[in-house]
């Protein structure tokens, strides 16, 4: 009767492996999906729009763009088994914090923003 009890228990740790290791894929695709959004979000001119001596500046009127380099440093990672951050990392994480809640400049919310815009895709992500 004991091996049988220890066979059940090594299923049972099985199947729990496979719900965290699903949860882990659901996760980083949940990362992925809302690292896009945000991408997307930026190239459809979060507003206020810029001033006119910015774009002279920039030469562009696309708000939250000079270089790109802070939108190619939208990512996400997998921070705990259970947990993803997603958002801007590295040298633009600055910025990308000031324009996000308005430091000095006009606030463009296009983290938080994305995540409010998309509760609905991430719980079909988690649903599947």
């Amino acid at each position: 009767m004991a091996s049988n009890a220890s066979e059940v228990v090594m299923k049972i740790g099985l199947f729990t492996d496979k719900m965290e290791d699903e949860l882990g894929n659901k996760l980083d695709t949940v990362g992925s999906f809302l690292a896009g959004k945000m991408v997307e979000k930026i190239m459809s001119r979060v507003p206020p729009p810029n001033a006119p001596s910015t774009i002279a500046r920039k030469k562009s009127s696309l708000p939250l763009v000079d270089t790109g380099e802070m939108m190619g440093a939208i990512d996400h990672k997998q921070r705990e088994r259970f947990a993803v951050d997603v958002g801007v990392f590295g040298a633009t994480a600055e910025r990308a914090e000031r324009n996000e809640y308005g430091i000095g400049v006009p606030e463009r919310s296009f983290i938080r923003s994305t995540f409010h815009e998309n509760v609905k895709g991430v719980k079909k992500i988690l649903e599947k």
